[in-house]
């Protein structure tokens, strides 16, 4: 339906977002309860995949290219922060500290696998695609990538992000 891609690109907002879901599905039950539902697919984030961000940022320039809407945003910003305390001590946290900078599709009007947001990241950062490395778990967002000349590696599980050797 084209409900979820207008929503992660940032075409509708959260609440038309939920008025098409009560339509699609056929229910009527609060936000809080839709919201529940659809961050339901957000997995946990364990302590090795944060210390890996904090090594890497700190030996490479480091970017996060995230498809995402404002619902999950929200989400994800609460279990980083949740995170932080439990696994640092600190009281507050934010994903956006793991990177150089952070681009999510329902900001920016753009989403992975067009080869525009690839783009849009190389040229604001003066980044030579074929020094430049994408991680990433679907293959047509690898595809995207290579389209514009990033070298590109696809990521099976955390097991295997953590024995890359980077």
């Amino acid at each position: 339906d084209p409900l979820f891609d207008q929503f992660e690109t940032g075409q509708i907002s959260a609440d038309t977002f939920r008025a098409g879901l009560r339509q699609i599905l056929g229910v009527d039950c609060p936000d809080d309860a839709l919201d529940a539902a659809w961050n339901a697919m957000l997995l946990d984030i364990p302590k090795e995949r944060l210390d890996l961000l904090q090594r890497l940022k700190s030996q490479y320039r480091t970017f996060l290219c995230s498809n995402t809407n404002e619902i999950h945003k929200t989400c994800f910003d609460s279990i980083v922060q949740q995170h932080y305390q439990q696994y640092y001590g600190q009281p507050s946290g934010r994903l956006e500290d793991l990177f150089e900078a952070t681009y999510y599709s329902h900001l920016m009007g753009d989403r992975k696998p067009h080869p525009s947001i690839f783009r849009t990241l190389i040229t604001r950062h003066n980044l030579d695609p074929a020094h430049t490395l994408f991680l990433e778990d679907t293959p047509q967002h690898l595809a995207g990538a290579q389209s514009v000349g990033l070298r590109t590696c696809q990521i099976t599980s955390t097991r295997h992000l953590l024995t890359l050797g980077l």
